[in-house]
């Protein structure tokens, strides 16, 4: 037998614009001249305004437009609706000469990366997120997912789109509520590689303004692809407790305001195996309140029913649940032999119901009403 060595090498890029001219001019300088059409798959609850503006700059290119038009919900992230998709790009022959594009949040960019990224063995797409999460989050590593039966983002790919076009004029009527699960991940990532950003928030919660916006939006794409190049995976501080919250409350929880949560967690059980700092659990809460970011706990998050949801996250084994840790801020814990901390299905059972008993005086039973 002959055995023989091949290194496969990925050539992807993708350029990311950050602008913040109302009239979008900044779209105007990406180059779509190759191809034949844009099929636009956008969240069909977005602002006229925004939509017209895109569809006009598309229209100067003279590009033959395909419009896709989808309805947000978390619930419908899965095979159905990527098939659906699928079965439209078919019927209208769309292929590699054409290109994709998604306008709306992260359940926009997350399936139509994914289609894009399975369609033909992969077409070229561009993400043109609308929300803050999206923006910082979404696009920004090539990721893409949707849910599986029981478990959320399951299925997935990473595909980078040829450019990520950040307009920060989506931002402007953003309801809170959506602005704070963007800055529940941007805080995310200052906690695991970036003391620049955690200032650049504080900042900007002082004295909101555009400039600073955009140096935080930049400072979180460095800082995610950063991570990316340790593993796709380690940025997912929070994640395993907060993707089995969001799956309990039947999506009820949106994604930021879960993985504050679980950021809480996976920083307080860190503390109990002595791997975070001694009061580090205490000083990132008061930082989340400062951020006015969910620190509240549900009644309905049950002790066994979240660890064992957390055993089927991506990052875990058939034995055991993986975890991404904090040594402190701005520096996560990598194990010598995993990058993830493995726990016991039944050691995370009693730490949650411990937790909760601990911090009873969060859990509020309205938490849904009042999230959403």
């Amino acid at each position: 037998m002959k055995k023989k060595s091949f290194k496969s090498i990925s050539t992807q890029e993708c350029s990311f614009y950050i602008d913040h001219t109302q009239d979008f001019t900044g779209l105007k300088e990406l180059d779509i001249s190759r191809y034949d059409r844009c099929v636009v798959i956008l969240d069909k609850n977005l602002s006229s305004e925004h939509t017209d503006l895109i569809f006009k700059t598309l229209n100067n290119n003279h590009k033959e437009l395909i419009i896709i038009e989808l309805e947000p919900d978390e619930k419908n992230k899965g095979i159905s609706q990527s098939i659906k998709i699928i079965e439209e790009l078919e019927k209208n022959t769309v292929g590699r000469h054409d290109l994709l594009i998604s306008v709306g949040g992260g359940f926009v960019s997350d399936l139509v990366s994914f289609v894009a990224s399975i369609y033909m063995r992969g077409i070229p797409f561009i993400a043109i997120p609308t929300t803050l999460i999206g923006q910082v989050d979404a696009v920004t590593a090539g990721k893409t997912c949707i849910n599986g039966p029981q478990t959320k983002n399951l299925l997935g790919t990473f595909y980078f789109p040829l450019y990520v076009y950040n307009n920060i004029s989506f931002l402007v009527n953003l309801p809170q509520r959506e602005m704070r699960q963007g800055w529940s991940e941007i805080f995310k990532y200052a906690l695991l590689d970036s003391k620049k950003l955690l200032t650049l928030m504080e900042s900007y919660f002082k004295d909101p303004g555009s400039d600073t916006l955009v140096n935080i939006i930049e400072e979180t794409i460095r800082v995610r692809l950063k991570i990316r190049e340790v593993d796709p995976l380690s940025s997912n501080l929070g994640h395993t407790f907060g993707h089995a919250f969001e799956k309990l409350s039947n999506y009820r929880i949106s994604h930021g305001d879960a993985i504050a949560i679980g950021t809480l967690l996976a920083v307080s059980f860190g503390e109990e195996i002595k791997i975070s700092r001694s009061g580090l659990h205490d000083e990132i809460l008061a930082l989340m309140n400062n951020f006015s970011l969910n620190t509240r706990l549900s009644p309905d998050f049950d002790a066994q029913k979240v660890s064992s949801l957390m055993l089927k996250d991506k990052k875990s084994s058939s034995k055991s649940i993986n975890l991404v840790l904090l040594k402190d801020i701005g520096q996560p814990y990598y194990g010598e032999s995993n990058l993830f901390y493995s726990v016991d299905e039944n050691v995370m059972t009693e730490f949650i119901g411990n937790y909760f008993i601990k911090h009873s005086d969060r859990i509020d039973k309205d938490l849904f009403k009042i999230l959403s």
